[in-house]
């Protein structure tokens, strides 16, 4: 295996000659790229096709939220080295490096390549001799060379490594701290068509990646790794959700369990939780599961792995019910109070957020239901008759049932106080982040993923002892 770390860049000197760059998409990861060109010195066209989203970041705004974003493009702005349009010939015309930030998705358990290829032919159509395009979206093993490599020659009548460069550079970063994902904490991913490409690419990241480059000796490999990495996450967090369905049903403090296994090694159980999300660890099984279609293989952890995620909400939901029903309360036309819509702790994101299944189940019940989140002002794919606020009183006001989806920094201060006295003794909580403090809940049914309360759990089985087949 050749693949190595390069030398590391500690560099912070701004470049001597300034790259002129376009960044086809400026969302998380488009912005974020764009921002740390721009901090690096270089010259930045920003390509969106959401004129809003342009008119943003013309204000040296953002509407991702992204630390760093917005001063990058400011700063970016004052000194003629950043500008957005909507106008890819425009975007095009002036860079020599072309890189791709749009979204990939999911269609019928497929990749959604169709934004991706848009651009790629917006962008064969303005390829010039020398110019470099890199790919960043995560995509399915030997997307670049069976797919997008031959397009771009064709549609733009030039050859990769003869007439332009391709790189293929998968994204690292997470919402919150992309910027600082890039510059200091991960190295580079970097693949290319060729040598020449490969270097090209090797030479660009070592220019801002603090913690070097990784050369992958081919592009798939680099297609290959994004995947595994989501897919490691994925199918850990299921094995956790097993760990804490088991730890429930038997008495067993998972979390406690899981401390104690933790202090050995090699074992890593990671936190199980009410649902997985975000543009990312839920996407990429699909995409090596539709590879290993192609070419006859199976992949059942990654399958499973996926379904067991995919269940968690209406799987703790029941139990929440359950509960409710339990002590004679019947939840149709009350309300629920949903705690978060972001899909994770402290950031605006909402990308597949599990909260939007929550939802949907409890509307299957005929609940009036309020999501809160501090972070999240407005959300256009919320239902009409569901109610978003920023006001976590408001919502929890005499709720029936309350979901914490989301483990916000802010959720650590509702108490048991304040919860006791803004609603009805009959309240169920489902803390399905493991935010709140149980000792605070006392007096409350609180069932926590994982533990649940003194009421809830049941009596562990005693072992069956089995005689040994003969």
């Amino acid at each position: 295996m050749n693949t190595k770390l390069t030398e590391k860049n500690t560099s912070k000197k701004k470049l001597a000659t300034p790259l002129r760059i376009t960044v086809c998409g400026l969302g998380f990861v488009g912005s974020t790229i764009a921002a740390v060109w721009l901090r690096r010195g270089a010259t930045v066209m920003g390509l969106d096709k959401d004129p809003s989203v342009v008119s943003l970041a013309n204000k040296g705004k953002t509407h991702t939220g992204e630390p760093r974003v917005a001063e990058a493009y400011l700063e970016g702005i004052k000194s003629g080295r950043f500008h957005a349009t909507t106008n890819p010939e425009e975007a095009y015309r002036r860079s020599n490096i072309k890189i791709f930030t749009v979204p990939v998705g999911l269609r019928n358990s497929k990749a959604d390549l169709s934004t991706l290829l848009s651009a790629i032919d917006n962008t064969s159509r303005n390829l010039k001799k020398g110019d470099t395009v890199i790919v960043k979206p995560t995509i399915p093993i030997g997307t670049s060379r069976r797919l997008l490599i031959p397009r771009l020659e064709k549609k733009s009548g030039l050859k990769t490594e003869k007439d332009f460069l391709y790189i293929y550079s998968p994204e690292r970063t997470s919402s919150g701290q992309a910027v600082a994902d890039i510059e200091e904490h991960y190295p580079a991913i970097v693949s290319g068509a060729g040598p020449k490409s490969l270097e090209a690419g090797a030479k660009l990241y070592s220019m801002i990646a603090s913690k070097g480059v990784l050369k992958l000796t081919t592009m798939e490999a680099a297609e290959a790794e994004k995947i595994f990495e989501g897919i490691y996450r994925d199918v850990n967090i299921a094995l956790a959700n097993e760990f804490a369905k088991i730890s429930m049903a038997t008495g067993v403090d998972f979390w406690e369990a899981r401390q104690a296994a933790n202090s050995q090694p090699y074992s890593h159980i990671h936190q199980p939780g009410i649902g997985v999300g975000g543009a990312c660890i839920p996407i990429y099984p699909h995409f090596l599961i539709s590879v290993a279609e192609e070419v006859g293989e199976k992949v059942a952890m990654t399958r499973l792995a996926r379904e067991i995620n995919d269940a968690m909400p209406s799987y703790w939901l029941r139990i929440a019910i359950g509960e409710s029903k339990d002590k004679g309360t019947d939840l149709v036309g009350k309300k629920a109070a949903v705690l978060g819509l972001a899909f994770r702790a402290n950031i605006p994101d909402k990308r597949l957020s599990p909260t939007y299944d929550i939802v949907r189940e409890l509307q299957r019940i005929n609940m009036k239901i309020w999501v809160h989140d501090p972070l999240i002002k407005q959300d256009r794919d919320l239902p009409s008759n569901v109610i978003l606020t920023d006001d976590i009183a408001k919502t929890i006001r005499d709720a029936s049932l309350i979901v914490v989806a989301t483990n916000h920094e802010a959720y650590k201060q509702i108490t048991g106080k304040l919860v006791s006295r803004l609603t009805s003794s009959n309240l169920v909580i489902l803390d399905g982040r493991r935010i709140l403090n149980p000792a605070d809940f006392e007096n409350l049914r609180l069932i926590t993923i994982g533990t649940g309360n003194k009421n809830s759990r049941k009596e562990a089985p005693q072992p069956t002892l089995r005689r040994q087949s003969q």
